[in-house]
Parts: structure tokens; sequence; C-alpha cells
């Protein structure tokens, strides 16, 4: 395994995600948008409901 000493913001973010339990697909779209679009206010309507939705994401377990 290799250990990204310095790794990029949408790197991090997508491991914060994963971390909480949010998708690898998820994860990883939302931490494209939040590192590419500083400023959040500037976010279309279904960028931030999918940001909402990764950083709320609860594993279903049946």
């Amino acid at each position: 395994m290799a250990i990204d000493i310095n790794p990029t913001a949408e790197a991090s973010y997508a491991r914060t995600l994963m971390s909480r339990g949010c998708p690898k697909t998820l994860a990883v779209q939302v931490a494209n948008i939040l590192a590419h679009t500083p400023d959040t206010a500037k976010l279309s309507t279904d960028e931030e409901r999918l940001v909402k939705q990764a950083y709320s994401y609860t594993p279903e377990y049946v």
C-alpha cells in the first residue's frame, strides 16, 4: 500500500467521506466538486444536494 505524504484536497475529501461510510463513487464525485469549487455558495442545486447526501450518508444494514 502506498501512502501519499502530500495528498491533494480532492483525495483528502474523498478519504474523509469514505471513512464516514460514504460509498466510493459518491465520495469521489463530491470530492471533485469540493476541490474545484472553493466557494461553496456557488454550488448548483444538484451539487449542493450531492454534498449534503455524501456528508449525511449512513449505511443501511439489512
